[in-house]
């Protein structure tokens, strides 16, 4: 009768046993690596939300003009855009000057007595607010007014941010259509730059 364990093999006393884990020095080079990915990715990530707010905020202007524009043909009324004043959110700004940081936000309104102001009688159609850290310079004096047959005076609003690049022009023609530009030139750009802050 033959043993069945005579036909298993003696294994050799120098065998190597399998690592179940990882060493210190794999842990380390991990670490680095995530470390190196995280510093290029952060920064692009910022730039990309920076991006999306001014893109977002210039698409909320852009919606306010075609809003305010609308109105007037449809309703054959004067309707007017104005900065809101910082000290009350439902009354327009009274500084009229030109290249003024819109930054606490807008009103939208039908002027029913035709004098250029907001006053009880009046209808307000929207009112717009801005996020924080960006800003929306409006390159003229005053408020922006629609006329019954979509008309408006040519205008701009300059979009950005006191901390980025990124840009838009929002351009009106005095059809009162209204177009995003992606970029801002030198000079709208050291404007709204210099804006941004006040």
């Amino acid at each position: 009768m033959d043993n069945q364990f005579s036909k298993i093999k003696p294994k050799p006393n120098c065998q190597i046993q399998q690592s179940l884990g990882y060493t210190i020095i794999e842990l380390l080079i991990c670490v680095g690596i995530i470390g190196i990915l995280s510093s290029i990715a952060i920064p692009s990530f910022a730039n990309m939300v920076n991006k999306s707010r001014v893109s977002t905020t210039a698409n909320s202007v852009l919606l306010s003009l075609v809003q305010a524009r609308n109105y007037a043909i449809t309703n054959r009324r004067i309707v007017l855009v104005c900065q809101i004043d910082e000290k009350a959110s439902e009354q327009c700004a009274r500084k009229r000057s030109a290249n003024t940081n819109w930054s606490h936000g807008w009103l939208v309104y039908v002027d029913l007595n035709k004098n250029n102001e907001l006053d009880s009688g009046d209808s307000v159609i929207s009112v717009s607010t801005l996020n924080k850290g960006t800003s929306v310079i409006f390159n003229q004096r005053g408020r922006l007014r629609f006329f019954p047959d979509g008309s408006a005076r040519s205008a701009g609003f300059y979009v950005c941010q006191a901390n980025s690049d990124a840009s838009r022009h929002v351009r009106l023609l005095y059809t009162g259509r209204a177009r995003i530009s992606d970029q801002l030139g030198p000079k709208q750009h050291a404007t709204c730059k210099s804006k941004s802050s006040t």
